[in-house]
């Protein structure tokens, strides 16, 4: 796991297994394909982008394509991610 303490970062950051603590990410391209899930510990964000890759491309696509409400499986979404229901 890669760790960042006390700084600043900017341009591209993969994320995938990070370990970010006090990390200020100013005009940061921040990348997340799927790996262990990165730790954010009193961060700050300005100016940053996000992209999902690979295999959390794909996860992002079929979680949306639950959450509408025609689909039926809006509770189901709500089920796996309970802490965005409204």
């Amino acid at each position: 796991m890669a760790a960042h303490k006390d700084k600043t970062m900017t341009g591209p950051v993969e994320l995938d297994g990070g370990h970010f603590e006090n990390v200020k990410f100013s005009n940061a391209q921040m990348f997340y394909s799927g790996g262990q899930p990165p730790v954010f510990v009193n961060c700050a964000f300005d100016t940053v982008a996000f992209e999902l890759r690979g295999s959390a491309h794909r996860t992002a696509a079929f979680l949306r394509s639950m959450a509408p409400v025609e689909t039926g499986m809006r509770e189901v979404f709500y089920g796996i991610i309970p802490e965005i229901k409204p």
